[in-house]
C-alpha cells in the first residue's frame, strides 16, 4: 500500500503540473488541534506547508499538490509518582482538488476541497521509569476542508484523518486512526 500511495502521488503531481492552465505556489503555517484518541497523547501543535495549485476548466476547479509538516506538543500522563510522555509529528505528501462554488475570473473566494496523503509519522515515548519507545511509519490519510482564497493568500480549515500502523520495539503492531483539525494561513508567492 505504501509504494502504491507514493506512485499515485508522483503520477498525479506530474499530470497536475503538465496539464493545468495556470497556477500558484503558496507557503504558510499550520496550527493543529488533536481530536479523539489523539487528545490522550498530544497537545496543540504547529508546523508549516508548501502548496502548488493549478486551475482547470471554467475557473471553478483547481488541483493541488502539497507537503506539510506538523509537530504536536508533548503531553505527560501521570499515574501517582510515575509519568509517560509522548511526542508525535506527521510529514504529509498530498494531492487533491478544490471546487470554488462561485464563478470568478481567478481562483479566489470560498472553496471546498479534499485530498489524499502519503503520511510519514514519528512517535517518541518516554517515562520516568526508563521505558521508552520510538516508531517511524509511512501510512495513508485523507482530509476534507474548506477555506477562502484571495489574490495574495488563503485561510483554510481542514479535518485530518491519518491511518497509522505502528510497530514498537517489541515487534507488536497496531492499527490506529488519528484525527486532528488544522487551521492554515498562507501567502501566495509565485503566481502564473
Amino acid at each position: 500500500m505504501q509504494n502504491k500511495s507514493v506512485l499515485i502521488l508522483l503520477i498525479s503531481c506530474v499530470s497536475l503540473i503538465s496539464f493545468g492552465q495556470s497556477g500558484n505556489f503558496a507557503a504558510g503555517g499550520v496550527l493543529g488541534v488533536p481530536m479523539g484518541m489523539l487528545t490522550n497523547s498530544s497537545n496543540v501543535g504547529g508546523g508549516g506547508f508548501l502548496l502548488y495549485q493549478r486551475k482547470f476548466g471554467q475557473n471553478r476547479f483547481a488541483g493541488f499538490i502539497s507537503t506539510e509538516f506538523i509537530k504536536f506538543g508533548e503531553k505527560k500522563i501521570y499515574n501517582g509518582p510515575y509519568w509517560v510522555a509522548s511526542k508525535l509529528s506527521f510529514l504529509n505528501f498530498k494531492i487533491g482538488g478544490k471546487w470554488y462554488p462561485f464563478k470568478n475570473d481567478h481562483i479566489k473566494g470560498i472553496f471546498i476541497s479534499g485530498d489524499v496523503a502519503a503520511v510519514a509519522s514519528y512517535l517518541k515515548g518516554d517515562s520516568n521509569i526508563g521505558i521508552g519507545t520510538e516508531t517511524n511509519e509511512t501510512d495513508f490519510g485523507y482530509e476534507p476542508g474548506l477555506g477562502y482564497t484571495t489574490k495574495n493568500g488563503r485561510l483554510e480549515l481542514w479535518y485530518n484523518i491519518q491511518f497509522v500502523r505502528s510497530s514498537g520495539q517489541s515487534g507488536n503492531t497496531s492499527n490506529q486512526t488519528l484525527h486532528y483539525s488544522s487551521l492554515k494561513i498562507a501567502f501566495n508567492f509565485i503566481k502564473s
